[in-house]
Order: structure tokens, then sequence, then C-alpha cells
């Protein structure tokens, strides 16, 4: 029987994230922090991809020119953006132009505390009541810059926006500092893009190279396993990688150079093979891991 299985490539509302958010919201928000925003993400309909759908739209992506976004200084905000931009596509389904991009947001943690996760609003400028609302999971210390997007971690491979490019605004309206202490606010967001990857046959795992130690993670003892998200091609090559959770000390760039060196006799639907995405573990562990 065939099986059908519902994925979210922006999978941002893992359940600890989702608990520190509830909690933190029966805090007051501290001082300067943004009121509820009127996020109208309620108003937009999900977008359902298939496998080949959900490829295609990357394709369009990765060829697709960088525009810059618009953005305002906040200086109340414990976290700034520095640089946005982002790449963008078009996907029409039943009537609808749905409109798809993907992100490279530079931001800085203003604080002395590590932030964990920041929630970010897309807005269009002429239309503000068009909004939505994204909270990337993001571990920046303090001080630091990280981006977001642009094959960055953590970072979902593209995210629905309520208009154009051109017309987009973006800001900071919510950041966790670790345990549940919050600014502003985090809500848990909705699954905006659903991929359907029904398929008669999964892929079949044919090479599995393990992944490189880095000498200062083993000098500092830092191991456990990384969850990576691969998009298996047709010819089973792994073709894009996301990290969903990660280690520190340059672990997760040696996951992905090892995520890319797999090999998949790729999925099979109606008797031919499609783009698959599945989740991949790497694991770290000291004691088995050679010199």
């Amino acid at each position: 029987m065939r099986k059908s299985i519902i994925i979210a490539l922006i999978a941002l509302c893992a359940a600890p994230l989702a608990q520190a958010q509830t909690e933190g919201s029966k805090e007051s928000p501290e001082k300067g922090a943004p009121a509820a925003s009127s996020n109208a993400s309620g108003s937009f309909t999900p977008l359902r991809l298939n496998a080949r759908e959900a490829y295609e739209v990357l394709k369009k992506l990765k060829d697709a020119p960088d525009t810059p976004i618009r953005f305002e200084p906040d200086r109340q905000s414990p976290v700034t953006i520095k640089n946005a931009k982002v790449r963008s596509a078009t996907h029409e389904a039943s009537g609808v132009t749905h409109h798809l991009i993907a992100p490279q947001i530079e931001l800085v943690n203003e604080t002395d505390r590590a932030v964990t996760a920041v929630r970010l609003e897309l807005a269009l400028a002429d239309e503000e009541s068009k909004s939505l609302g994204h909270t990337f999971r993001a571990f920046i210390k303090p001080g630091e810059s990280k981006l977001l997007g642009g094959g960055a971690e953590y970072s979902p491979a593209f995210m629905l926006a309520p208009g154009s490019a051109e017309r987009l605004k973006v800001s900071v309206v919510g950041v966790e500092f670790g345990s549940i202490r919050v600014w502003g606010l985090l809500p848990a967001s909705p699954e905006m893009i659903l991929i359907d990857t029904a398929v008669d046959k999964k892929p079949v795992l044919l090479k599995r190279p393990h992944p490189n130690y880095t000498e200062r993670a083993r000098l500092k003892g830092v191991q456990g396993t990384i969850m990576l998200r691969v998009l298996i091609s047709e010819t089973g090559e792994v073709t894009m990688v996301r990290v969903l959770q990660g280690l520190p000390e340059g672990l997760n760039e040696e996951a992905i150079k090892a995520a890319y060196q797999l090999k998949f006799k790729p999925a099979i639907k109606d008797g031919k093979p499609v783009p698959y995405w599945q989740r991949v573990n790497m694991s770290f562990n000291l004691v088995e891991s050679p010199r």
C-alpha cells in the first residue's frame, strides 16, 4: 500500500521551542519589545507541493538573482538586521499565484546573552496588513552575526512570502535567549509549505561515507548526532542539504560534506525515478571515531 507522508520544509516549530514560547509568553515582554503584530498568516492557505514541484521551485530559486529587501533599524531590538536580500520565484496552484523566497538575512546579536531563536516578520512595504511570520532556530553568540539562508545552518530551503520580493520588508519581532526568556513574541508558526512525498518505493542507501571529526571538536569532547534533510535527485545524488539539528566546532560542515557524498537508489513513483526529501542522521562518537 502506498503511504503518503507529509513533511514540512519549514519545520521551525520543534516541540522544545514551542514549549519555550508558550512558557515565555507568560512573562511580560521586555522593555522596548514590539506589541503583538497583526500577523496575517491565518489568511494565507498553506501551499502543498509534491516532490517534483518542490524540486522545480528550488531550481528556479537557484537561478534567480538576489533582490535586496527593505528593513528598518530598531535600536530597541536585541537582534538587528545588517543586510537582507532574497531570491524569489512564483508557483501557480488552483488559480492562485504563490510567492516563494529563499532568504539571505544577516542578523547581529547586540546583547551579552546567546540568542537561540529569532522571529522575523515579512510584510508588504505598501500594505503592512499583509504579513507572514517565520521563526528561525539559530544560535547567535553575544556580539556576533549570523546569516540566515544562503546555505546557512537551520535555514529553510524556501518559504512563503506575502507578495513579490520588490514589495517586501523584514523586521525582527521576537527573540529567544535560551530557556524561557523571550523578547517580543514567538508564537508557534503554522507550517505554510507542505511537501507531499508519496512514492511507491523510497530511496535505498547504497554508499555512506563516514564524516570527519574536527580536531577542535575532539579536543572539546563534542559528540552527538546531527540531523539533516537531504534532497535526493532522480539519479540518486544528493543535490541539497539542510541542517535540522547541529553540533558546534565545525561538525556541521563535516556532516554536510559527507551528506553530499551519499549515494542512493532513487525513489520510484509510477515506475519512474523522482526527487525525494529524506532525513539523514550523522553521528559523531569520540570512542568510535578514527583519528
